[in-house]
């Protein structure tokens, strides 16, 4: 969507997996001297074929982008938060950059999940200066409580319910490090709680600004004026749920279809009964799910989405929407 809306050039490069196992291509925009970065494309739920999930995963290759991008010239760093297998609170990328975690015993670790909280103290002497944040999220939750990261989304990352305790416990662990190394407690603050706990990592060491996705799709002339000619629009996310109402893309393109009377299909991984008081009654929903097992969906989406839209476009009144 942003080489969409600026004139980027693509930049192909390598980076770990979020096992820290593996070299995986991956790739980021650079348009002058910004750059634009997507966190699902470096740490998201694609690694849970090799393994990854909430526990165990690593924001360590994002950290490897914005490196890529700063040697490249990168002054102002954009990010897109979400769809991350992690939850990590973001430790692996600020590693990646420079800063440097500690246990009790003065050993050098990359904190995943499960380690947070033998986090004792953190190192900033090596850490990146002289670059801008800007993150783009679209939810708004703040990193503890029972709306806070761990609670809200770790389950959809592969965690057990003891495994969302142990995360939020440790969670709250290491923010009490972050707070004493940064000087300030980040956790309370909007998006703190998106893609893991970037945006916490983000906002405590670069004092990053915070805008929402979705807003910033559409403040794009050219994503507005092909909404405006468009008779009908297409959207999706993993799981289509009640947090799609909370600022998410799909939530912000059903109320432009309801206010501009478009029709919407919306294409979800999964999706819940109840979120069919989200999009307008003369829209759709495409279930992968339903259509063509959870398993299928998940490792041939691509595939699963081109059949599913066959299926609408040949017979869309004989086709098992939500409706």
């Amino acid at each position: 969507m942003v080489a969409a809306m600026t004139t980027c050039e693509e930049v192909p490069i390598q980076i770990l997996d979020s096992k820290l196992e593996k070299t995986v291509d991956s790739k980021i925009l650079i348009a002058g001297d910004c750059a634009y970065i997507e966190s699902a494309l470096a740490c998201g739920y694609s690694q849970r074929a090799i393994g990854a999930n909430a526990t165990n995963a690593s924001s360590y290759p994002l950290g490897q982008c914005i490196r890529e991008a700063i040697e490249r010239g990168a002054k102002e760093i954009h990010i897109g938060l979400g769809g991350t297998i992690t939850h990590d609170l973001g430790c692996g990328a600020l590693a990646a950059l420079g800063a440097e975690f500690r246990d009790q015993s003065g050993n050098a670790f990359i904190p995943n999940g499960s380690t947070l909280n033998q986090i004792s103290s953190i190192s900033k002497d090596n850490l990146i200066t002289n670059v801008s944040f800007t993150i783009y999220s679209d939810v708004k939750n703040t990193l503890l409580g029972a709306s806070g990261a761990a609670r809200v989304f770790a389950k959809q990352k592969g965690a057990s319910d003891e495994e969302i305790e142990m995360l939020e416990r440790n969670s709250c662990d290491a923010a009490a490090v972050f707070a004493k190394t940064f000087g300030k407690d980040c956790s309370t603050d909007i998006s703190s709680g998106s893609a893991g706990g970037l945006g916490f990592a983000f906002i405590s060491a670069f004092s990053a600004t915070v805008k929402s996705g979705s807003e910033f799709a559409l403040s794009s002339p050219v994503i507005s004026e092909r909404l405006r000619q468009a008779d009908l629009i297409i959207t999706g996310e993993g799981k289509i749920d009640s947090q799609s109402k909370g600022g998410k893309l799909v939530g912000t393109l059903s109320e432009y279809a309801v206010a501009h009377n478009k029709k919407l299909l919306a294409i979800g991984g999964f999706i819940e009964k109840c979120s069919k008081d989200l999009l307008p009654e003369a829209s759709w929903f495409l279930d992968l799910s339903s259509l063509h097992g959870k398993d299928y969906s998940m490792r041939n989406p691509h595939q699963a989405i081109e059949e599913g839209l066959g299926l609408l476009l040949s017979d869309i009144a004989g086709l098992s929407l939500h409706q």
